[in-house]
């Protein structure tokens, strides 16, 4: 295989500056090209005439051809009795040729020099239309035509000489400290110039004009000149070979790497609703939770025998009403800044099992901003996340329209879905989270066995996330409004509230805690969650909120179970600051701006709960 000829050949030749770099320099480069030369031209002189490698020792060829002596030694060489008596010389790149009695050579000086040779590295710095200010405000870059200057600081380290080739002059040269604040100037006026550099400085920029100081400088121009700004540490010829193929694996390795913006994000079984953007219960779909993005066009890929459903949009967690069904599409961030996506089999009718939603894999790529801008929005999303215990771990909350996200009357969006506090709580503590919130949902059952009306929480949390570390239950808004039979403690039926509770608290225990290997147990955090406060606080059958909540925290010390005291701890009060009109059929009351339809938290309610409600959970845990 030939060798690449092309890091070498880029390298500029010197004609000025430093004598050292501009000879020995241009020599080993001139030198190792050659050298390259003859080593490429090897192949083809084994198809043509070459023969192979002949050492001193071998008997005397009997084909004509080129010949390679396998050794050399220094003046007058080593001999070889077998090639005419020829001699190869150390320094010398030698071959014989054989023609029929007649043994010929040719010799090729190499160079004195060595890839340890030294010389002075350098930088050729970006250039821009401006000037740097001499006076007021000295050393700040400022408005003018007629000069160019150096667009960002550059290393001391690369002062210790400047060349310019082209058309213009150096005027002056600016030092600063490591705090970008300027200590000095010293004039150049020329092409060439070796600074005095004072002893604290760390940074530095000049500025150029024309010969004519009063021509107009332009970008055209500047970008036409050579400028070296030469190191004062000496590096050698290995060392910018080396650092040209590490160049070389640095920038394959960045044209390789694929950002993911789908790694981390939480996939589930079920669709999503096209009018509501709300989750949608089947099991011939997988889809994500929402996926930030920036501008531009994005492209995804999946396993095989999947396909595309849905792409929907959402801007700041609020649906658009807006979907797409092509794997490829673009952004527009004024309008949507997150997406979820939605699969099916290749048959969409195929039924989808737990086991292959948590085998599926998919990419997504934006393909028009820059990896660069990708990775810093990335870092930028993860800066504020604290490695803790609930570190990439999965929450899983079971509740009705509240833990959902249902987006309230009188607010933009309704009636869609938004991020609910535990959905919320679960991102500022670094985890995934599983929705089991439904609309309507009661704790308990309307009627006993009816495992139906009011999906009830009782006979659902077995489908809850068995990986789950941290498992939330709340209810008893629908029940209060919907059953209204609070029952006694000692009840242990699913038709009343403190019976359910039981029921529901004793099965918890035993999925996540008795039913598995007890060691695990200090991993599992099982926490109940109070119903809010709601307006109006109206009476149900004698019955009203605070008798719900005083129930859910009975039952919950009662199992030595935490319990979040959402009624008084949310940061919620809908009986309170009302100034909001209702507008909606049915709710036209006046509104506190957090809860507009006084049951359903809006964005910026769920926002405050769910920082209290993070909060409080770290103290759960060491």
């Amino acid at each position: 295989m030939a060798i690449d000829k092309k890091p070498i050949q880029d390298m500029p030749n010197k004609a000025f500056g430093d004598k050292h770099f501009a000879s020995e320099f241009n020599t080993v480069k001139k030198s190792l090209l050659e050298i390259i030369d003859g080593l490429n031209a090897v192949p083809a002189m084994v198809e043509s005439d070459f023969k192979g490698i002949l050492s001193p020792s071998d008997p005397e060829p009997t084909e004509d051809g080129t010949y390679k002596p396998s050794v050399s030694s220094a003046d007058p060489g080593t001999n070889y009795p077998n090639a005419g008596n020829l001699k190869a010389r150390d320094r010398y790149s030698t071959l014989f040729y054989k023609k029929g009695s007649v043994w010929t050579k040719s010799e090729d000086r190499l160079p004195d020099l060595s890839l340890n040779s030294t010389f002075k590295n350098y930088i050729n710095p970006p250039l821009e239309v401006g000037a740097i200010a001499l006076t007021g405000s000295p050393g700040v870059p400022t408005g003018s035509t007629t000069r160019g200057r150096t667009i960002s600081y550059l290393d001391i380290n690369y002062a210790s000489q400047l060349e310019l080739i082209g058309d213009m002059l150096f005027q002056n040269i600016f030092y600063y400290d490591v705090n970008n604040a300027y200590l000095g100037t010293q004039i150049i006026n020329g092409k060439v110039f070796v600074p005095t550099i004072p002893g604290n400085a760390v940074k530095f920029k000049f500025s150029l004009y024309h010969t004519t100081n009063t021509q107009t400088v332009t970008q055209a121009e500047l970008d036409a000149l050579k400028i070296n700004c030469y190191s004062a540490v000496d590096t050698t010829f290995k060392t910018v070979v080396d650092n040209s193929n590490n160049s070389v694996k640095v920038t394959n390795d960045y044209n390789s790497l694929i950002i993911n913006l789908g790694d981390g994000i939480y996939k589930e079984l079920g669709g999503i609703d096209v009018g509501t953007g709300g989750d949608s219960p089947n099991d011939i779909r997988i889809r994500t939770e929402k996926i930030s993005v920036l501008n531009g066009a994005h492209s995804l890929t999946q396993d095989a025998g999947y396909v595309i459903s849905r792409v929907f949009y959402y801007k700041d967690g609020v649906y658009t009403g807006t979907y797409g069904t092509s794997p490829d599409f673009t952004i527009n961030t004024s309008t949507a800044n997150q997406i979820r996506l939605v699969w099916s089999k290749t048959n969409a009718t195929t039924i989808i099992t737990q086991a292959e939603v948590d085998a599926f894999k998919y990419t997504l790529q934006n393909k028009t901003v820059s990896k660069f801008e990708q990775q810093q929005a990335i870092i930028k999303k993860n800066a504020s996340k604290v490695v803790s215990w609930f570190t990439n771990k999965k929450m899983s909350s079971i509740g009705d329209s509240i833990t959902y996200g249902y987006i309230p009357r009188n607010y933009t969006g309704y009636p869609g879905q938004l991020d609910s506090y535990a959905k919320q709580a679960a991102a500022l503590l670094g985890m995934t989270w599983e929705n089991k919130g439904i609309s309507g949902s009661t704790l308990g059952e309307v009627t006993a066995g009816d495992t139906i009306t009011r999906d009830p929480m009782v006979d659902r949390f077995s489908s809850m996330a068995s990986d789950a570390k941290v498992v939330t239950f709340m209810g008893g808004t629908n029940d209060l409004r919907n059953i209204s039979n609070l029952g006694v403690m000692t009840d242990r039926v699913k038709t009343t509230y403190y019976g359910a509770l039981h029921v529901l608290i004793q099965g918890l225990l035993n999925k996540y805690v008795y039913s598995q290997n007890l060691a695990l147990a200090k991993d599992i955090l099982i926490v109940g969650i109070t119903p809010i406060r709601i307006y109006p606080d109206s009476t149900y059958n004698g019955l009203k909120m605070s008798n719900y909540v005083a129930a859910m925290k009975e039952v919950c010390a009662y199992y030595s179970i935490p319990c979040f005291d959402a009624y008084n701890l949310s940061g919620l009060t809908p009986e309170e600051f009302r100034t909001l009109q209702g507008t909606e059929t049915g709710y036209t009351d006046m509104y506190n701006p957090l809860i507009t339809d006084g049951v359903h938290p809006t964005k910026e309610g769920h926002a405050i709960w769910s920082r209290i409600f993070a909060g409080w959970l770290k103290t759960l845990v060491a």
